[in-house]
């Protein structure tokens, strides 16, 4: 075993024989002595061993039996146990081979030091094969050891000792920035396997990263003419092309492509992020569902098709496809969070539950998952359940949005004072955050403390002037007041600039152009009033599709169009805030406003 794992001598394979055969007699050569019993058969017999003076067994015959063993503990997957008799077998015989198959082991076994241990051992005992060399080199770039990787992959003139080896070390002096270095190691491996294209793309991306794109570029272009339609070159010309910012040029070296590949799946797919990325949304469909009509089994394409539909509020085509590639993927929890998203958009909240409990507590989206849970919960009128469903989330995933969503679910439930003290505690622990006073203010709001209210608005807004949710609370409070309009409006006006789409600070920009028309009604400037009214029905028709319904926006409607005098329009409008749920401390005469419009449309 010495000479490595193909060079047994004749004792060697002798010894091999005897274990073979189950012989305990076999000795030296492996044959029967002439003074060994033999059975009237011939077959020898064993002899009890004697207790002094007798021979002993050629140490090479113990090595190739624990290396027969340890060889068969690994088959049968005992790898640890291996492990310690192959150790065995290096007592006896440190064989190169040995060493190899330790380092081997060792690296599945997840031991990386130990095989290059091992791996560096077996090297000095002789072993100087190509794949060790690759499997030290492989090593020793992962431990970024530059010298022992040069040392192992390199011959004495320090050329690399093949193509796979070029790759490697072309790898590490890329990854560590030394791209002279990788431009020279790739020359080489171009030169040396002409047949193949790894040389070219390894070039091309060393003269990228030397900032000569053009160079690369012709490099690649010469490629194609060694190998015409090779999408690997196609390819790396159109990044390239991406990076310096020419997605026009990238998508026509899609199109080169496509002539030599009609069809190819991955063209097509890139071909169509270059499209949206130019802003050519149709082409780029049309290019997705070429594929996605071509290959259906092809999940890609039906992905980024249904995140397309997703964005542009197509829950119905992006619930479908997302179901499609949920079948195929049921773990990926990506999948099954977007999918629950679109079913909730279109409705269906009991698929929507049984995408979002698909994801397990660990999971990515996991915490995700529970809060859109928690706001079905909600608004089905579940506060416990979503309490619940909150608390899981932040057991697996702590932020400070779902801890302020935790407190707003206990005031909700009645229980203030102790949303009060939790809230308390988030403050101490942060003491300027500025969302944590903003979510003060609101319970002082719910507890009738008004003043209070304000005076936490205020805090908030002296670590954060910005912040969209105190501004709009100072603005809409002046609104209702029907005060300082000026004022609330520019402060409104600011909140919308950092959340353009809430549609509660729409409302609330809304509720000041229906206050402003009040004092021009009663001053009988009806014209100029029906001005402010019509744009405080716009941008409560923007806020209601933005919040998706809700109770005070639809009754802040009816009251523009009672004030427009659309009094049956303002009824439908009532209609719908009730059934929507009346919030009792802020609707307490919508019931009685609804009663009132209703008999005068319908009275004598």
């Amino acid at each position: 075993m010495r000479n490595g794992r193909h060079g047994h001598d004749r004792s060697v394979l002798a010894a091999l024989l005897c274990v073979a055969i189950g012989s305990v007699a076999c000795v030296g050569s492996g044959a029967p002595s002439a003074s060994t019993p033999h059975r009237s058969d011939g077959v020898p017999v064993a002899v009890a061993p004697k207790e002094a003076g007798r021979a002993e067994a050629p140490v090479v015959a113990s090595a190739e039996f624990e290396f027969l063993r340890a060889a068969e503990l690994e088959r049968e997957g005992k790898l640890e146990e291996a492990l310690l008799a192959y150790e065995r077998v290096l007592e006896i015989d440190p064989a190169a081979d040995v060493l190899r198959r330790m380092a081997e082991l060792s690296l599945v076994l997840n031991r990386p030091l130990d095989a290059v241990t091992y791996g560096q051992r077996a090297w000095e005992a002789g072993a100087d094969d190509l794949s060790l060399r690759l499997f030290l080199g492989a090593r020793y770039a992962q431990q970024r050891d530059r010298d022992a990787m040069q040392e192992v992959l390199t011959d004495a003139e320090g050329a690399p000792v093949s193509p796979d080896a070029a790759v490697l070390l072309y790898g590490a002096q890329f990854v560590n920035g030394d791209y002279t270095a990788a431009r020279d190691t790739a020359t080489w491996l171009e030169d040396n396997e002409p047949e193949g294209v790894r040389g070219t793309l390894a070039l091309s991306a060393a003269l990228e990263a030397l900032k000569e794109p053009d160079t690369a570029e012709r490099i690649l272009r010469d490629g194609l003419e060694r190998h015409p339609g090779d999408l690997r070159l196609y390819g790396a010309i159109a990044e390239s092309r991406r990076h310096r910012g020419d997605r026009v040029g990238e998508l026509g070296i899609y199109r080169e492509a496509l002539a030599h590949h009609p069809g190819d799946q991955a063209t097509l797919i890139a071909k169509a992020e270059a499209e949206l990325a130019l802003g050519r949304r149709g082409e780029a469909i049309a290019s997705l569902e070429a594929v996605e009509a071509d290959n259906p089994e092809d999940l890609r394409a039906t992905l980024r098709l249904a995140f397309i539909d997703y964005e542009d509020e197509d829950w119905a085509g992006a619930a479908r496809r997302f179901e499609k590639a949920h079948a195929a993927f049921p773990n990926q929890t990506e999948i099954a969070f977007f999918l629950g998203i679109a079913r909730v958009r279109i409705g269906d909240t009991k698929g929507a539950r049984a995408a979002f409990n698909g994801i397990e507590p660990g999971q990515e989206r996991f915490a995700d998952a529970r809060l859109q849970v928690a706001g079905l919960d909600e608004e089905e009128g579940d506060t416990v359940r979503a309490l619940d469903s909150v608390e899981r989330a932040l057991a697996e995933e702590p932020r400070r949005e779902v801890e302020l969503y935790r407190a707003t679910l206990l005031s909700r439930l009645g229980d203030r004072e102790t949303a009060m003290l939790y809230l308390e505690d988030l403050l101490a622990a942060s003491p300027d955050d500025a969302d944590v006073m903003f979510h003060m203010g609101i319970l002082h709001q719910e507890t009738g403390a008004e003043a209070e209210a304000l005076r936490w608005m205020e805090r908030a807004l002296e670590q954060d002037e910005g912040h969209p949710g105190a501004l709009n609370f100072i603005g809409y409070a002046m609104a209702e007041r029907g005060e300082d309009l000026d004022e609330a409006e520019l402060l409104i006006t600011r909140a919308l600039e950092r959340k353009p789409d809430d549609g509660y600070i729409a409302d609330s920009l809304a509720w000041v152009y229906y206050q402003r028309a009040q004092p021009l009604l009663e001053r009988g400037h009806s014209e100029e009033a029906t001005q402010w009214l019509l744009r405080a029905e716009a941008e409560l028709k923007r806020a209601t599709v933005l919040s998706g319904g809700d109770p005070v926006i639809s009754e802040h409607l009816g009251d523009v169009y009672l004030a427009l005098g659309r009094k049956r329009d303002a009824l439908e409008a009532y209609e719908l805030a009730i059934t929507q749920g009346i919030r009792a401390a802020e609707q307490p005469d919508l019931v009685e406003k609804r009663d009132a419009l209703r008999e005068a449309l319908t009275g004598p």
